[in-house]
Parts: structure tokens; sequence; C-alpha cells
């Protein structure tokens, strides 16, 4: 699903292709995928700004209206190209006949229209954390998120309210690099593993927009690759780790499947979880 990485490369690529560019025609075939205001009273509007919060898009139009696309599992925002045939929930037409489609297998993601000051204190945005990229949070700062938390660090990592746009993938990913037991409750780290963690949430982040920006995302859990080479424990269950060798391990967490290295980030037993 799409995690703050994913969001960041779809946001750079509306603002290449669309940019300032005036909204001329929208469809909307799905009459579930808006779920507050309308996508046709933005139609004449320019796009002036293309941002990102978390996991969301926001997309200013005019100098009063933001479009807030929540692409939640499977939806991205991709250039619609003549003769593909895949399903649109909604199509937004721009000057120059360039037309973004918003594509979800799924049918979960949600577009709402509202006004620009509403933005900060609509639905999931009013408590969202802070974004731990491009600059990674002080060990401190990001320690102080998860104070009184009682479940494991990863597991914790994935709360939006601690930590804007972390999901399973990062919060994976993060905790290798980290060198951190994803088992470990928050109150177990030290000030060092919590730089640590801060240092490598960013370093995930960095490198996931890295190698996938200028072109459409793909997901896993969509049809895209099983494995990607720049993850080094995600989906790679019992193949060796890129650090020790030994098998990369994977468990459960409440619900969500963890991947990592027992060798490399062992240690919850001995710290008592």
């Amino acid at each position: 699903m799409p995690e703050l990485p994913e969001v960041e490369v779809i946001r750079r690529n509306v603002v290449r292709l669309v940019g300032g560019h005036t909204l001329t025609a929208v469809e909307v075939p799905d009459d579930e995928v808006v779920r507050a205001g309308r996508l046709e009273s933005l139609v004449g509007l320019p796009l002036t700004a293309a941002r990102r919060r978390g996991k969301f898009l926001l997309l200013d139009f005019g100098a009063s209206h933001t479009a807030i696309v929540h692409f939640r599992m499977t939806g991205k925002l991709v250039q619609v190209i003549e003769g593909e045939g895949r399903k649109r929930r909604a199509t937004l037409t721009f000057q120059g006949d360039v037309a973004l489609a918003f594509v979800d297998t799924r049918r979960l993601g949600h577009i709402d229209v509202v006004e620009r000051d509403a933005v900060a204190g609509f639905g999931l945005l009013a408590t969202m954390g802070p974004e731990p990229w491009p600059v990674p949070l002080g060990a401190a700062a990001l320690a102080g998120r998860f104070e009184g938390c009682p479940n494991p660090v990863k597991v914790a990592m994935m709360d939006q309210t601690r930590v804007a746009g972390v999901g399973n993938i990062l919060a994976s990913e993060a905790c290798y690099r980290a060198g951190i037991d994803p088992r470990l409750r928050p109150a177990r780290l030290s000030l060092a593993e919590w730089a640590a963690l801060a240092e490598a949430l960013c370093e995930t982040c960095e490198v996931v927009v890295t190698a996938e920006e200028g072109g459409e995302v793909q997901y896993v859990n969509d049809g895209g690759p099983t494995e990607v080479d720049y993850f080094q424990v995600y989906q790679r269950a019992g193949r060796p780790c890129r650090g020790c060798g030994e098998p990369i391990a994977q468990l459960k967490q409440a619900g969500r499947a963890t991947f990592w290295c027992p060798s490399c980030q062992g240690g919850a037993e001995c710290r008592g979880g």
C-alpha cells in the first residue's frame, strides 16, 4: 500500500505533469470515490500546488479549495494513456489534454474536496504526528511520541498520530536499518536507539523515493514486484540477510507481517520485551 515515499512520488509526478495547469473537465464514474464536496466544483481552477501530509495527497486548486486524496491500499493517480483499459474511479483532465486517472483496484481510496482553511483539521489530518522525512526527527522528539505506549515499537510506528506516513513496510525496514528488535516495547529503547531509528526512517524514505521517482509507483499488493532490491527485509522471509547471511524471519504483529533478522536485530528476550 502507498506509504509516505510512494505518495511523495505520486505528488512529484502530478507536479511534473500538470502543475500550474487549469482543470478543464472531470469524470466520476464511481459515485463512491468522492466523499465530501464535488470534483466538478474545481473545473476552471488552476492546480496551484500539490502537497503531501503523511499518506495523504493534497491538491490545491485556485486560491481556496483543496482535493484531499487518500489512496488507502491500492489507489494511485496515473497519467491516462490512450488505449489503456484500466478501470478509472475518477479522471481529471487539464489544459493541454493531459489527464490523470484515480485507479484503485480494491476501491478503498477516496477524495474529499474542502475549503483550504479546513484542511489541517479535516478527518485524520487533524491528529497526525510529525513527518520523519526529509529531515530526521531528533531522538528525544521521536522518543517522546511513544511515551507510555504499550505496543511493540514496530506496531507503534504505524500509528499515524505518533509519526505520519509510516506503514508496515517502512516500519519493518527502519527497525532493520536501526538494528532494533521489532518486538521491543518503546520504553526499552535507549536514546541512541531512538536516534538510530529516526535516521533509519528518514534514510528508508529517501531510498524508496529515489528508486521510484519518475515512473508510476508499483504496489506489491496490487500486482507489483514481490521483491524489491532496495528493501532489506520486507518480503524476504527465508532469504539471506544482507548483513549477516542468516535467514530473514517473519512474524505476525497486530495482524500484519513483520520481516526481520533475529541475528542483527535480536534482543527483546534479554531486555524483557
